[in-house]
């Protein structure tokens, strides 16, 4: 992007040596025909020039062709030419004294000398209104960037900053910072191509160094003695890498009360902002050199580009942005979780396992991973009632009155009183083995429930069948008197068989 920078002639980048001083009203009817109010620079010495160091594309010196001027003589570069400031057809300003709009964008360096041959010092003068200097930077975009900005640091500690410069309501949005403390800094941190910083020229100020990137420092003065100028051109800097870089202003206050004043930046790129404080990339060439005299009238500089502008004073929006909506994204998985976890709680609590030995199985009977669903145990299991077959009413057994008989074996929960001689097996049992009885009618009988006889006509075990894996455990009917009474181990699911105890048969 091009960049024009107009400088005007009391601008710390144009360094005067010999006899100049400045244009005023008293001394010159056409004072208001100048630019900037009337400000401009003279000399009437052969000995007096101008230097302007720059970074750029081109340079053209404006001033006034009258019938009291001369000529002059300019060097860019080295290249020497002479040029002529008088009129013969009447006073003319703002005049074409120099101009070079063909050099290749870099640093260059323009020398301007009064070369008048006229003996008469009346008619020799030669004087200076503005400079327009054309500049690249990389990039579209500028930013403006205020003296209370974070990215303006001020120090080191103990310097003495204050924000009550002379002139402060002219400063832009009537914002400065200003010092009169010997070495004391101020240091702008930003990402871009490019840089230009404003501040005051006055008679109390002195001279700065300038440097970028903490590279060597140039010398420049603010000093003017006739001039107090707010908003006015301190330091311009061309040819840096896009990227983050810093430009620190030190005040030498080379006489005791020299002041340095610090109003804006403004900063060019492909996207610049303010406020980086990483590595940069590369020294690029400031504008402006050692040690002016300051004689003349003084005018605030102005810079005129193509670029989009805007101002940078505040956190950017795009980092608000993504700190909210990350903030919002830990919140939801956040809650996703509780949500799931409750949820799993849930079932666990719904689905408690239940321990084998609950139902009252025996030990070793089913593994350790065994689970048996709790409503299977409340289910006991009985002995089909008397009937022709029954072993209540078989031929050859005691007590075949028609009374339903139940065995009363460990692990049943009937009770009722078969008659094997009398007696029924569960008292036999008790006899026989009076301690296993005890124990298993202890851990067993108290945690079976009695329950009503089934009515399918058949035993019914306090599981299904296709709930346990292995052979069955339902017991077999007994179908006459020859056969072998049934397994009461298989069917309690507790454990040992009881011995067997002899049954007394009738003759």
């Amino acid at each position: 992007m091009k960049v024009s920078v107009r400088i005007d002639d009391v601008c710390p980048l144009i360094q005067y040596n010999g006899e100049w001083r400045a244009g005023s009203q008293r001394d010159d009817p056409y004072f208001g025909s100048y630019s900037d109010g009337g400000t401009f620079t003279l000399t009437q010495s052969n000995d007096a020039s101008a230097t302007i160091n720059f970074n750029g594309t081109g340079i053209t010196v404006y001033g006034a062709k009258r019938g009291n001027h001369n000529l002059f003589s300019t060097s860019l570069d080295g290249d020497v030419r002479t040029g002529n400031g008088q009129s013969t057809t009447g006073e003319t300003f703002k005049q074409t004294l120099f101009d070079s709009s063909t050099i290749g964008n870099g640093p260059h360096t323009l020398v301007i000398r009064d070369a008048s041959t006229n003996p008469d010092p009346a008619q020799s003068f030669f004087d200076i209104d503005y400079v327009v200097i054309e500049t690249e930077v990389e990039g579209s975009q500028n930013i403006h960037i205020e003296d209370t900005d974070k990215a303006f640091v001020y120090g080191p500690a103990g310097a003495s900053w204050n924000t009550v410069p002379p002139q402060l309501s002219a400063f832009s949005q009537a914002s400065g910072h200003s010092t009169s403390s010997a070495q004391a800094s101020v240091t702008l941190h930003f990402t871009g191509s490019a840089v230009d910083i404003f501040g005051l020229v006055c008679s109390t100020c002195g001279e700065y160094w300038a440097a970028v990137d903490g590279g060597s420092p140039v010398t420049l003065s603010a000093y003017n003695k006739d001039w107090t100028k707010p908003q006015t051109l301190l330091y311009m800097a061309r040819g840096l890498n896009e990227g983050p870089h810093t430009i620190t202003l030190t005040n030498l206050a080379a006489d005791n009360g020299n002041m340095l004043n610090v109003d804006y930046a403004v900063v060019y790129g492909n996207n610049p902002s303010a406020g980086s404080t990483s590595g940069g990339g590369g020294n690029g060439n400031g504008g402006g050199n050692g040690n002016g005299n300051g004689n003349g009238g003084s005018n605030g500089s102005e810079s005129q580009n193509a670029g989009g502008s805007s101002s940078s004073n505040s956190v950017p929006v795009g980092a608000v942005v993504g700190g909210v909506l990350g903030g919002l994204a830990v919140l939801i998985v956040g809650l996703v979780f509780v949500i799931w976890f409750m949820r799993k709680k849930r079932r666990d609590e719904q689905l408690h396992p239940i321990s084998p030995t609950s139902m009252g199985a025996a030990p070793g009977m089913y593994g350790p991973s065994s689970v048996v669903s709790s409503h299977l145990a409340a289910r006991p299991f009985h002995l089909p009632p008397a009937g022709p077959q029954g072993y209540g009413s078989a031929s050859g057994y005691a007590g075949s009155t028609g009374a339903p008989s139940t065995y009363g074996g460990p692990g049943f929960a009937g009770v009722g009183a078969g008659d094997y001689g009398q007696q029924s097996y569960e008292q036999q049992y008790q006899q026989a083995y009076p301690q296993a009885y005890h124990q298993q009618h202890q851990q067993q009988y108290a945690t079976l429930p009695v329950g009503p006889p089934s009515h399918s006509g058949s035993a019914s075990l306090p599981y299904l069948q296709s709930d346990v894996s292995g052979p069955s455990q339902r017991p077999m009917s007994v179908s006459s008197m020859d056969d072998t009474p049934p397994d009461y181990a298989a069917a309690t699911l507790m454990g040992a068989a009881p011995p067997t105890v002899p049954v007394r048969r009738k003759n």
